[in-house]
C-alpha cells in the first residue's frame, strides 16, 4: 500500500498531465457503487460517483433543507462520517479528485481515504481490519476541486472515504490503472480496447462536450454525456481523432463504432489506423508508422456499426480513430486476440462474433468428410447488418423506432400514414434495371421458402456458390414462417436471423475475395443487392423463414438474369464455409451451461458450482436424461436445449456409422426408435414445459418429414437441423424479453413518481446464462437494467434446498460485476419492509392459459408479499413456456424431489482447503436429525395470475385487463 505520508497536491491546470491517461475507477459508468454509509441525511452518497459535474441547486429546498448534488451528513458528529465504495473494477490507485463544488460553509473540513481488496460476496464493514490508509488526513476548502496524487497502491476494489467530522462533498473520483481481465485462452477473441481489459485512451484532439476516456467504458451509456464529443468545426477538411492503447499487443479482427444517442451530431464518417510501438504515448509517431485498418467509412446516427478490418495480419498496440469532420461517438470496440508465439492462426472456435465465414484453398466434399482447416484459412467475421456497413453492396430495408436514427437523415423523407397509425419511410431503395427493351424483362414478386441451414462439425457449413445479377438489383424482404409450419401457437419460433454474404465483382467476372463480407440480419431487416454484386442465396440460421424477392428478370434462365461462377470455371463449392457458434451470447466469461464442439456435448455440473467447475460429457440420450433428472443441468430453456442437442448428436453419430444401425433402414423404423427416446427425455422434468415443447417440436418434424416421403436418412437430417435450431434460438429470445421487461419496469416506476434510475430488483432461483443458452430470462432483465445503468442493486433468494440462488445466481452476478445482495428465502418480507424494492422478476417453468405460473418453490411466497407491499411482480419467460392446453395452475403437475435432498447441504469446506490439484475440497453434510422421516419437498409452486403484474415474453408484455384477475396472453404468444 501507499505510504500514509506520500501525497502531492496537483494544480487544476496540470490535471491533463497527471490524470488524463488514468481510469476513474469509482465512476458509476464503470459500475462503481456505494456499499455503505454512516449518514446521508441531507444528500445521498450516490451523487459522489456521478459522471457529470455537480450542478448548482442554489435556492432549491426539500423537506430536510437546501438541496445539493453530493453527499451531505448531519451536523455535530462527535467522531467522523464514512462512505464505503466498491470500485467499478479492481486496480492500482494513484490519485483522487475530491470536489466540494457548491458546498460553502457546509463542506467537509478534512478527509482520509482507506482501501482494501476483497473477494467476499458481501462488502467490508467499517471496522474491517484490512482497511489500509492510502491518503492521510488532509484539509479541504469550500466549493473547490482538490487534485491529489499518491504513491501507487496495491491492487484494490474497495475504498472508504472518511470526512471529519461531517459536512458535504460533491464528487469523489478515484483514479488509477486497471488490473486487466483477459481470457485465459490466448486464441479467444475479446474487446482489446475495453477499460476492464486494460485499454486506455491516451490522447484526444478535442473533447469539448465529452471526454475521450468514455470511448472504452462498458455498456452503451445513458445519453450523449457519457460519450466522446468534439466541438463543431467550421473549416473545410477538419477532422478530430483519439488514440487508444490496447490492453495487450493483439491481432485485430473487427471493430464496433457505436454512435448511441448521437442523432443530429454523429460524425459523417470515420477511419481507423493502427500502429505497433513500445512507447506508451504514440502522438509523435510519424504518419507512415500508422497502417489503415478501416478506410474512411460513412457512419449513421444512434447505432452500433460493426466493421471487418483490413491489414490485420501483424500485431498492433495502438489504434487511432479519426472522425470527419467532428461529432460524437459513444464507444469504440476493437476485437482481437492476444499476440503470442503459441497462437499461429485463427480457428473457427476463436471467433465470438456469432457467425464467421472462412475461405479455404482445398478440402474434401462436405458430404464425405468434415471440413479441414488449413494454415491458408482466413477468417471473415459475420457482423451486425447496418445500412452504413452494407452500403458498398446495397441497401438495408427496415423501419426505425426512433425516426431520428434513419440513415442520411437530411435526405430521407418520413411522413405519417394510414390515418395516423403508421410512419412511412419513403424510397429507402430504388428498383433498378438495365435490360434492353428487346430482352423482354419484367419486374415481379417471388417468394422463397427457406429452411434453416445444416451445420457441420464445429458449427461449420459449406457455402456452395455465389451468384450475381448483371442487369438488375434484387431485394429480399423477410415475411416470417409459413402458418402451416408454425403449427400451434408457441410450438415453433420463427426464424430470427439469416446470413448475408456478399462480394464485389473482380477480374473476369469473378468474385473479388478481398472484398468478401458476411453479415447477420434479423427478420425485421430486408436487403437490396446492388446490380452486379456477388451474393450467396438466402441462408436462414434458425427455423424456416419466407422471403419476398423483388426483381426484374427475363425469366428463361439466360446469363442476363444471373451468373453463377461454377458455370464459368470458378468453383466455390467445398471452399467456403460458415460457422455458427453458440458462444454468441453476451455472457460473462465462462458463463454457459452447455458447450458443444461438433457432436461433442458437455455441460457444466451445476451441483458443484460455484467452487468447482466440472464439465461433464453427455454422450448419450441416457446421460442427457440423468443430467436433467439429477439437476446437474437445470433451468427450463437449458434442459430443452440439452434434450434437443442430445437427439441431434445421437442421430448424427448414427448417420456416420458403417454399417448403419437398423433404425435407419426405413422411416417407420426410425420413428419407432426416436419417439420412445423423446418420451424418455420428457419424463426427466415433466413440469418444465420448454422440455415438452422441444420434444413435441421434434416429433412434429419427424411426422412431417415422413409424410413428405423422405427416406430415413433425410428424416434424421431434418431432426438434426431442428434440434440445433431449438438450441440456437434461445439467446435472441432472452435478449428481446429482457429488453421488453426492463423498459416496462422503468416506465412503471416513473408512473409511480420515481426517476426510473437506481432500481432495486429482486429475483428467485437462477434464471441467467446457466439456466438458458445465454443472457437469461429474469436475470437477463436485471442484466439489461445494469447494462443501461438503471440498476442499483440486484437482490436474490438462496432458493433452497439446492441453493440455486446462493450458488448459481451469486456466481453469475459476481462474474457480471452486478451489485447484488443475497437473502434467505424467509427474509423476503423483511426486505420489502426495510428496503425500497422496485420490482420482482422471476422465471417460469410453465405458464397456464390464464397466467397462473409454476416456478421454483418460494416464488408464490414472494408474490404474496409483493402484493402486500404493492411491488410489481414480473414473470419473464419465452413463448414456449406458455401452455395453452391447460386452463389454470391447478392442472400443472408439481414434481416432488426426494426427501433426502432437503436434509443435505453441499459446499466447500471452510476454512478453505484444497487438494493436490489445487481444487477446493467439498463435502455433503446432513443438517437434520438422522431419523427424520417427514419432509415436504416440492420443486415448484404455482403463483396465481391475480398476484402477477406482468408476463413478458420475447414478443412483448402482457398485463391484465382492468378489473380482471387473469391474463389474456394472445398478444404475446
Amino acid at each position: 500500500m501507499a505510504s500514509s505520508s506520500a501525497f502531492e497536491r496537483i494544480a487544476l491546470e496540470d490535471f491533463t498531465a497527471n490524470f488524463s491517461t488514468l481510469t476513474e475507477h469509482s465512476s458509476v459508468a464503470l459500475g462503481g457503487t456505494v456499499q455503505g454509509v454512516s449518514d446521508e441525511f441531507f444528500a445521498d452518497a450516490f451523487h459522489l460517483l456521478l459522471v457529470e459535474p455537480a450542478p448548482s441547486l442554489k435556492g432549491q429546498f426539500g423537506p430536510k433543507g437546501a438541496l445539493f448534488s453530493g453527499w451531505e451528513t448531519r451536523r455535530h458528529n462527535p467522531d467522523y462520517d464514512w462512505c464505503i465504495i466498491k470500485l467499478g473494477t479492481t486496480g492500482i490507485i494513484s490519485g483522487f479528485d475530491i470536489d466540494t463544488a457548491h458546498f460553502n460553509g457546509n463542506e467537509a473540513p478534512e478527509v482520509t481515504v482507506q482501501a482494501l481488496h476483497s473477494n467476499k460476496g458481501t462488502p467490508p464493514t467499517v471496522d474491517d481490519a484490512r482497511w489500509t490508509e492510502i491518503l492521510p488526513r488532509i484539509a479541504l476548502g469550500p466549493s473547490s476541486r482538490h487534485l491529489l496524487k499518491i504513491q501507487p497502491s496495491s491492487s484494490v476494489n474497495y475504498v472508504k472515504l472518511n470526512m471529519y467530522p461531517d459536512g458535504g462533498i460533491a464528487r469523489f473520483r478515484v483514479y488509477g490503472d486497471v488490473s486487466p481481465v483477459r481470457p485465459q485462452d490466448a486464441a479467444e477473441i475479446y474487446d482489446m480496447a475495453h477499460v476492464f481489459a486494460g485499454g486506455r485512451v491516451i490522447f484526444t484532439s478535442d473533447q469539448h462536450f465529452g471526454v475521450g476516456s468514455n470511448l472504452i467504458l462498458p455498456g452503451r451509456g445513458k445519453d450523449m454525456g457519457d460519450g466522446w464529443e468534439t466541438k463543431r468545426s467550421r473549416q473545410p477538411g477538419h477532422k478530430d481523432w483519439a488514440i487508444i492503447k490496447l490492453g495487450d499487443t493483439g491481432l485485430l479482427s473487427h471493430a464496433e463504432i457505436d454512435t448511441a444517442h448521437f442523432k443530429g451530431n454523429f460524425p459523417e464518417s470515420c477511419e481507423l489506423h493502427a500502429a505497433h510501438s513500445a512507447e506508451f504515448d504514440t502522438c509523435s509517431l510519424p504518419e507512415d508508422a500508422w497502417t489503415t485498418i478501416l478506410p474512411r467509412t460513412k457512419l449513421g446516427p444512434h447505432r452500433q456499426h460493426q466493421f471487418q478490418l483490413e491489414n490485420i495480419h501483424t500485431p498492433y498496440t495502438h489504434v487511432r480513430i479519426t472522425i470527419h469532420p467532428d461529432g460524437g461517438v459513444k464507444r469504440v470496440r476493437l476485437f482481437g486476440r492476444r499476440h503470442t508465439d503459441a497462437v499461429s492462426q485463427p480457428s473457427e472456435t476463436s471467433v465470438k462474433a456469432s457467425v464467421t465465414l472462412e475461405i479455404e484453398t482445398s478440402g474434401p466434399p462436405a458430404s464425405q468428410a468434415p471440413t479441414i482447416h488449413t494454415p491458408n484459412t482466413f477468417v471473415v467475421p459475420a457482423l451486425a447488418l447496418t445500412p452504413e456497413t452494407f452500403s458498398p453492396f446495397g441497401q438495408v430495408i427496415q423501419s426505425y423506432p426512433d425516426i431520428n436514427a434513419v440513415p442520411s437523415p437530411r435526405n430521407t423523407k418520413i411522413t405519417g400514414a394510414n390515418q395516423g397509425t403508421a410512419i412511412k419511410y419513403h424510397k429507402l431503395a430504388p428498383i433498378v434495371s438495365s435490360y434492353s427493351a428487346e430482352a423482354g424483362a419484367t419486374a415481379g414478386l417471388s417468394v422463397y421458402h427457406c429452411q434453416a441451414i445444416t451445420l457441420e462439425v464445429g458449427g461449420i457449413w459449406p457455402v456452395k456458390v455465389l451468384e450475381r445479377h448483371p442487369c438488375t438489383n434484387q431485394a429480399f424482404i423477410p415475411m416470417g414462417p409459413s402458418r402451416s409450419e408454425a403449427g400451434e401457437i408457441g410450438e415453433m419460433a420463427p426464424g430470427y436471423r439469416y446470413l448475408v454474404i456478399v462480394s464485389k465483382n473482380g477480374e473476369d467476372d469473378r468474385p473479388d475475395l478481398k472484398s468478401l463480407r458476411a453479415f447477420v440480419a434479423f427478420s425485421n431487416q430486408g436487403i437490396v443487392y446492388d446490380t452486379g454484386i456477388w451474393h450467396h442465396p438466402m441462408a436462414v440460421l434458425e427455423g424456416p423463414l419466407d422471403f419476398t424477392c423483388v426483381e426484374t428478370q427475363v425469366g428463361n434462365g439466360e446469363p442476363l438474369d444471373y451468373l453463377i461462377p461454377d458455370a464459368f470455371g470458378f468453383f466455390l463449392s467445398n471452399a467456403t464455409v460458415a460457422t455458427v457458434s453458440r458462444s454468441t451470447a453476451m455472457t460473462a466469461p465462462g458463463l454457459t451451461s452447455i458447450r458443444t464442439s461438433g457432436e461433442k456435448i458437455e455441460i457444466v455440473n451445476q451441483l458443484l458450482l460455484p467452487h468447482t467447475t466440472e464439465w461433464l460429457p453427455v454422450d448419450s440420450i441416457e446421460q442427457a436424461h440423468d443430467a436433467i433428472k439429477s439437476m446437474k443441468i437445470r433451468g427450463a430453456p437449458a434442459i430443452a436445449s440439452l434434450a434437443a442437442l442430445a437427439i441431434a448428436s445421437h442421430l448424427t453419430k448414427a448417420l456416420q456409422q458403417d454399417p448403419a444401425p437398423e433404425y435407419l433402414s426405413s422411416p417407420d423404423a426410425l420413428k419407432a426408435h426416436v419417439e420412445p427416446q423423446l418420451q424418455y427425455l420428457y419424463t426427466a422434468r415433466p413440469t418444465a414445459v420448454n422440455l415438452g415443447a422441444a420434444t413435441r417440436r421434434l416429433t412434429k418434424v419427424l411426422n412431417t418429414s415422413i409424410a413428405e416421403g423422405k427416406d430415413a436418412r433425410a428424416v434424421a437430417q431434418d431432426l438434426i437441423v431442428e434440434g440445433k435450431a431449438i438450441d440456437g434460438e434461445d439467446v435472441y429470445r432472452n435478449k428481446e424479453m429482457s429488453k421488453w421487461g426492463g423498459e416496462w419496469l422503468v416506465e412503471q416506476v416513473k408512473k409511480r413518481g420515481g426517476s426510473g434510475d437506481h432500481l432495486n430488483v429482486m429475483t428467485v432461483c437462477n434464471t441467467g446464462s446457466l439456466a438458458t443458452s445465454g443472457y437469461g430470462t429474469a436475470l437477463g432483465l436485471i442484466t439489461y437494467l445494469h447494462e443501461t445503468r438503471k440498476l442499483d442493486t440486484a437482490f436474490f433468494t438462496q432458493s433452497t434446498p439446492y441453493h440455486q440462488g446462493s450458488r448459481l445466481t451469486a456466481f453469475e452476478l459476481i462474474s457480471l460485476k452486478i451489485p447484488s445482495v443475497m437473502l434467505c428465502d424467509s427474509m423476503v418480507g423483511s426486505l420489502f419492509q426495510h428496503k425500497g424494492i422496485h420490482g420482482i422478476a422471476v422465471g417460469a417453468d410453465r405458464i397456464a392459459k390464464n397466467g397462473d405460473t409454476a416456478n421454483k418453490v418460494g416464488t408464490y411466497n414472494a408474490a404474496v408479499l409483493a402484493a402486500r407491499h404493492n411491488i410489481p411482480f414480473i414473470v419473464v419467460a419465452p413463448v414456449s413456456t406458455v401452455d395453452l392446453e391447460i386452463e389454470n395452475g391447478s392442472q400443472i403437475p408439481i414434481e416432488h424431489r426426494p426427501p433426502l435432498e432437503a436434509r443435505l447441504v453441499r459446499g466447500a469446506l471452510y476454512p478453505f482447503t484444497s487438494n493436490a490439484q489445487g481444487v477446493k475440497e467439498q463435502a455433503t453434510v446432513m443438517v437434520t436429525p438422522e431419523d427424520l422421516e417427514g419432509v415436504y419437498n416440492p420443486s415448484f409452486d404455482v403463483t396465481p395470475a391475480e398476484l402477477i403484474t406482468a408476463i413478458v415474453t420475447e414478443r412483448g408484455v402482457a398485463v391484465k385487463a382492468e378489473g380482471s384477475n387473469v391474463f389474456d396472453l394472445s398478444g404475446i404468444v
